[in-house]
């Protein structure tokens, strides 16, 4: 079922009847983080969303999907990239935020 919110309409989450919220489990993370599907329908999303309608969560995706993006995009052909995340991840450090990096199937 579609969410509402991408047909324009306003509803709270909490409210909505095509929500299909299911426990984070170990297993289904580390299927998530280990890409065993190869049709992708391990993935997961979180809805970080905190009780009082703040979020405190970040992502920071250093993947070019433009299509044929990589015909033009040569930005990931060496190392420099891990520099770049590392870069990230001290900044985010010194700031008294946890990082997490994951590596896509993608990137």
């Amino acid at each position: 079922m579609l969410c509402p919110k991408q047909k324009g309409e306003k509803k709270y989450c909490e409210d909505c009847e095509s929500k299909s919220w299911m426990k984070l489990t170990s297993d289904i993370l580390v299927n998530h983080l280990v890409g065993y599907r190869e049709d992708g329908t391990d993935v997961i999303g979180v809805y970080p969303l905190l009780l009082d309608g703040t979020c405190r969560f970040l992502v920071f995706d250093f993947d070019n999907h433009e299509k044929d993006a990589e015909k033009k995009d040569f930005a990931n052909e060496d190392g420099a990239w891990h520099d770049e995340v590392d870069a990230l991840r001290l900044i985010c450090s010194q700031n008294g935020i946890d990082a997490l990096v994951e590596r896509s199937r993608s990137g």
